[in-house]
C-alpha cells in the first residue's frame, strides 16, 4: 500500500524482534533445592494450574496452599537455571520457544539443556529476582495482582509483574526411609501386600512389623 506516515492505526507499522536471543548466564547463581516462587506484584506465587502433569499445562499466579505443583527443584545447568514442579517433573517453559512479546509459560516435559526451559536469574536492587528466558529472551512475567493470574513472556520493563522473591523450603524430608503411619491408628503401615515386588502389586494399611515392604523412600 501507499506509504502512509500519519496512519492513526498503524497498520504500516512493524516491530522486529530477534527470533536468536543471546541471553547472559545468571549473575545470581541460586543454591540447588526447592523454592516457591513469590510474584513481588502480589502475595500470590507461581502454580501449575489445577495440578495438571500434561505437557503444556498452563503456569498461573495462585494463592500459596503448599500444594506440590507450587514447589519447584531449581537446578543450575551451564550457568542457567532450571524450575521443575515437584507434582509432575516437569519444568517451566516458554511454550516452543517464542520470542514474541505474550508466549504462554507452561509446565512441559524437557530434556536436560533444552533452552526453552532454562531461565537467567538476575538479582534486582530490591533483593527480588527476575527470570529471562534462554530461548526466548522474554522475561516471565504475571499478567496482574489478581489470583489466577497468567504467567507469560515479555519484553524486560522492570516492573513489579516482573519480579519475584525465591523461598527456599527448608521444612521438607530429607532423603531416607520411612515408615507411614495413618493418624487414625499408629500401630499400622502403609504396606506392600506380601512384599510382592510385581508391578500392580497391592498397597494397603497392615500391622507394624518393621519389614522392608513397610518401609518408603
Amino acid at each position: 500500500w501507499t506509504p502512509n506516515s500519519t496512519d492513526a492505526n498503524r497498520n504500516q507499522v512493524f516491530q522486529l524482534i530477534d527470533a536468536t536471543p543471546e541471553v547472559a548466564p545468571s549473575t545470581a547463581i541460586i543454591e540447588e533445592g526447592y523454592y516457591t516462587v513469590r510474584s513481588k506484584a502480589s502475595s500470590n506465587v507461581l502454580d501449575i494450574s489445577g495440578q495438571s502433569v500434561a505437557d503444556g499445562a498452563n503456569a498461573i499466579a495462585w494463592a500459596s496452599n503448599g500444594g506440590p505443583n507450587q514447589l519447584f527443584r531449581v537446578t543450575v545447568e551451564g550457568g542457567y537455571h532450571r524450575f521443575t514442579a515437584v507434582h509432575s517433573e516437569g519444568s517451566l517453559d516458554v511454550a516452543k520457544g517464542c520470542p514474541i512479546p505474550g508466549a504462554n509459560i507452561q509446565r512441559a516435559g524437557t530434556a536436560a539443556g533444552t533452552e526453552s526451559s532454562l531461565f537467567s536469574v538476575i538479582l534486582n536492587s530490591n533483593g527480588s529476582y527476575t527470570l529471562t528466558n534462554v530461548a526466548s529472551g522474554l522475561v516471565v512475567t504475571v499478567a496482574g495482582s489478581g489470583k489466577g493470574a497468567n504467567v507469560y513472556g515479555d519484553a524486560a520493563t522492570g516492573g513489579t509483574t516482573q519480579q519475584f522473591q525465591l523461598l527456599r523450603r527448608i521444612d521438607l524430608l530429607n532423603e531416607g526411609l520411612y515408615e507411614i503411619t495413618p493418624a487414625t491408628n499408629s500401630q499400622m503401615r502403609l504396606d506392600v501386600s506380601g512384599q510382592s515386588r510385581n508391578s500392580g502389586a497391592n498397597v494397603a494399611l497392615w500391622t507394624d512389623n518393621g519389614g522392608q515392604n513397610q518401609k518408603w523412600d
